[in-house]
């Protein structure tokens, strides 16, 4: 504390200036004090907005983080839905070549029975071709389940996805014609002009239906 008339320092609870003689009043020593409160109730408050600023930050960045790290999760998801459909629509071509095959088969051994009268009736015709694609229709079931599999994964998708609603519908379509060679070749029955029909328009759905979902996954994936 100083002197109000010289401005010299003064002891702790001086009643009298050593330099001027001044009279030290009561309430200078009240002023400092209530100053010295003041001070120290600024300091206090400056440290509790710092406080607050500093833990309002760190909720904004954790609440930045957690966004972030559920947007990865997301694009993560979606990737993923993109995969299984890609998967999905390979695998599906790969099994309908091979069912194609088969169906050729079926369709050259019942012929044979119809016109060269090598077997004994088309059931007959048609096991003997089912007998000789054993090791391929093993693979063929093989892959229907795999295909099954990633299908069951293309109905639920992300809500955020744009376009995923549509590769659903689209492979729901592909499935379906898939379903339909499937059974038209692997459970063959009705005539032969049934069968080859239906062999033949099942066949070109479902390559058209594929085609569809190909091109939508390039597009859409890109």
């Amino acid at each position: 504390m100083y002197c109000r008339k010289c401005k010299s320092e003064l002891a702790n609870n001086s009643k009298f200036c050593n330099n001027c003689g001044e009279k030290i009043e009561e309430n200078s020593t009240n002023e400092i004090s209530n100053a010295k409160h003041k001070q120290t109730g600024t300091l206090i408050i400056v440290f509790l907005l710092a406080l607050a600023f500093a833990i309002i930050s760190g909720l904004v960045y954790n609440k930045k983080l957690q966004l972030k790290r559920i947007e990865e999760q997301t694009q993560k998801e979606i990737s993923t839905y993109y995969l299984n459909a890609d998967a999905f629509s390979y695998l599906i071509l790969s099994n309908s070549v091979d069912i194609e095959s088969i169906g050729n088969d079926i369709s050259s051994y019942w012929y044979d029975y119809i016109y060269k009268q090598k077997y004994k009736n088309p059931n007959d015709a048609i096991e003997k071709a089912l007998k000789k694609n054993e090791e391929k229709l093993n693979q063929v079931e093989e892959k229907d389940k795999n295909i099954k599999q990633l299908y069951s994964k293309l109905l639920v998708f992300p809500s955020s996805c744009v376009h995923c609603e549509e590769i659903k519908s689209t492979s729901s379509e592909v499935y379906n014609s898939y379903n339909k060679f499937y059974n038209a070749v692997l459970y063959a029955s009705g005539t032969y002009a049934d069968f080859s029909s239906g062999f033949s328009s099942s066949d070109t759905e479902l390559a058209t239906k594929n085609g569809e979902l190909r091109i939508k996954l390039e597009a859409y994936n890109e």
